[in-house]
């Protein structure tokens, strides 16, 4: 453990001495996300300002669920899906054979090496903005609510984690795959309002077959004192169950 901590720490400097070597483009590429996450959350704002409450989810919960959305892209976009990419390119030029023939974890390799730093911002940013929404509706945090939210939100990236890279595995067998980040994004996009405005067959799917719910409306459920002890135990049994599938999957694939 203590070895691939020191592989990570080695990774983060390596890629923040990447991201500094172009500094105006990194200042730039930050702002610009932040800006694009503002943007989101006020869109959202003035759709619930036109048709106010949407299956029991006030203006207010609305943009609480879509910061939490824009906060768990940013972690995405940061720390899981540029090495995801980066894996897809590997595959493609035929250079995936040396990182199999390190002496580490071939797993770790192809998921912890790329971090996009122009995301860190845009994570403080909602960070501070879910703070000062959430406090404006619940008035004081309680711990357990806290920590229900910190364990709702990491069995969520842990999903979409093992989703995305069992989808990213098939480009051992289809090297032609293209448009991934187009598929990626298509699929939590769907995140950014509570699920709940969805209806029947497609609120199951959204909520447990294709668990868009746990990006934003179960961690917001959660800050707001309205989450269940089932849910939270189906988002962890689901980070347990896709990480086994996920390893199998490569095992299987390699």
């Amino acid at each position: 453990m203590k070895r691939y901590l020191h592989l990570f720490i080695l990774f983060f400097k390596n890629n923040l001495m990447v991201e500094t070597e172009f500094r105006v483009n990194f200042f730039l590429w930050t702002i610009m996300n932040v800006l694009w996450g503002v943007m989101r959350v006020f869109i959202v704002s003035l759709i619930f300002i036109k048709f106010g409450n949407i299956a029991g989810w006030s203006q207010q919960e609305a943009v609480i669920v879509a910061i939490i959305h824009g906060l768990f892209l940013s972690i995405l976009w940061m720390f899981v899906l540029p090495s995801l990419y980066e894996f897809s390119e590997m595959v493609r030029n035929g250079t995936l054979d040396f990182t199999l023939l390190r002496p580490v974890n071939s797993r770790f390799m192809v998921s912890a090496r790329y971090i996009e730093f122009d995301q860190l911002l845009r994570i403080l940013f909602f960070s501070v903005a879910l703070f000062i929404f959430s406090k404006g509706i619940i008035g004081s945090f309680v711990i357990l609510n806290v920590l229900s939210f910190l364990l709702v939100t990491f069995s969520g990236v842990v999903i979409f984690y093992n989703l995305f890279f069992s989808i990213s595995t098939a480009n051992i067998w289809f090297v032609g795959l293209t448009n991934l980040f187009s598929l990626y994004e298509s699929i939590h996009e769907m995140g950014k309002f509570p699920t709940y405005v969805f209806q029947g067959a497609s609120r199951t799917i959204l909520f447990y077959i294709l668990p868009i719910a746990f990006v934003a409306t179960f961690p917001a459920q959660a800050i707001l004192g309205r989450i269940t002890l089932p849910t939270i135990g189906i988002g962890i049994v689901l980070a347990v169950g896709t990480t086994i599938f996920s390893q199998w999957f490569w095992n299987f694939a390699l």
